[in-house]
């Protein structure tokens, strides 16, 4: 069993570079496609063989040198860096207003002696662990932009 898992661990990485490389074949052969469409684009075109090309993906990505942004000074990881760090401000807002409104509706529906409480707060549960997070949060930002206007 040991080496089953093992073996599946291993297999792993080399997939992932596979998938990688890929993915970057796709990109690459498609560059002069989307230099057409795009001005400043066709500007830096400088297509190398895709095994040079790769190569030098390979190696910034190692060094976690990404590259810039088209057209703009920033960095692709400075731009990640900071949507993770706004990300994870998101995250930590939306887990305390989770846990605070989970204790205050789980203590409410202890504490009620009336059945009517504990019934619609099971539904309530019930519908906000089945539905998606990506609709509760669409359908919630259409009640603010109601609320305001």
């Amino acid at each position: 069993m040991t080496r089953f898992v093992l073996r599946r661990l291993a297999i792993i990485p080399i997939v992932l570079l596979l998938i990688n490389l890929l993915g970057f074949t796709y990109a690459h052969l498609f560059l002069p496609v989307r230099a057409a469409r795009i001005p400043y684009l066709a500007a830096q075109l400088d297509q190398q063989p895709l095994p040079r090309a790769y190569a030098t993906y390979l190696q910034g990505a190692l060094r976690l040198g990404l590259g810039t942004i088209p057209g703009e000074e920033e960095t692709i990881a400075g731009a990640i860096a900071s949507a993770s760090v706004a990300s994870l401000g998101l995250v930590v807002l939306a887990l305390t207003a989770s846990v605070a409104a989970g204790l205050a509706l789980g203590i409410r529906a202890v504490r009620s002696k009336t059945l009517t409480a504990s019934r619609w707060l099971t539904l309530l549960s019930t519908l906000g662990l089945a539905m998606p997070s990506f609709y509760i949060g669409s359908l919630l930002i259409t009640a603010v932009f109601f609320y305001i206007l």
